[in-house]
């Protein structure tokens, strides 16, 4: 759609959850020129994301460090999921620090009394419990959008972050996992799991969900 973004610093292509992914580090993060979704509008962020630590690293961001006016999606110092706007913040309870690769989304729909408390927030497709609130009121300005840092240079992301997306919708829960897909010709939703270790009594039976046209 024409949000094209620039890679700063030395980010590295590595291989990503679907095909290549890029690996950040300090003042490396990818920015672009769209503003972002600004006011009390519905949001969908979401990324496949793999890292060891947590230690309070961000996912994405826009806006202004002002009160209410910022958005940014990063992983609370707990390693759950966390959403904040400059006085109001939200955190999910799985802790996302682990190496593996997990599919995160914030959503957020403007109920009439838009807050930062409202938002929603699903991991690996599924709704994460809220460990602890803030509330604020949201009022989003304008970006730059910016991928693995923010716009402040606060909090770099120190791992892989794939398929990172921003829609001007609040995805349900079924979209959610569409998005997930990546790819929608792979066979998708394989149980057990990806980089699960499973016992003996619990391994089979194998299944997945084929991919479309399949």
């Amino acid at each position: 759609h024409g949000h094209h973004g620039t890679v700063t610093g030395g980010a590295q292509w590595v291989e990503g959850y679907q095909g290549g992914a890029l690996r950040f580090a300090d003042n490396v993060y990818v920015e672009s020129a769209y503003a972002g979704v600004t006011g009390t509008a519905a949001r969908t962020c979401c990324a496949w994301i793999k890292i060891p630590t947590a230690a309070n690293r961000t996912i994405m961001s826009w806006g202004q460090n002002v009160a209410t006016q910022k958005w940014r999606v990063r992983l609370d110092t707990t390693g759950g999921l966390r959403v904040e706007n400059n006085g109001g913040n939200l955190y999910g309870v799985t802790n996302l620090a682990d190496g593996r690769w997990h599919h995160v989304a914030v959503v957020f729909a403007n109920d009439g009394s838009p807050d930062i408390a409202d938002a929603l927030l699903y991991v690996d497709g599924r709704p994460d419990m809220t460990a602890a609130v803030t509330a604020n009121p949201l009022d989003t300005v304008a970006g730059p959008l910016r991928i693995g840092e923010d716009p402040w240079h606060n909090a770099p992301w120190v791992d892989v972050i794939d398929e990172a997306r921003v829609y001007n919708k609040a995805l349900s829960q079924q979209e959610i996992g569409l998005v997930m897909r990546v790819d929608p010709l792979l066979a998708w939703a394989a149980s057990p799991a990806e980089d699960t270790t499973p016992d003996i009594e619990h391994a089979t039976p194998l299944a997945w969900t084929r991919g479309d046209k399949a």
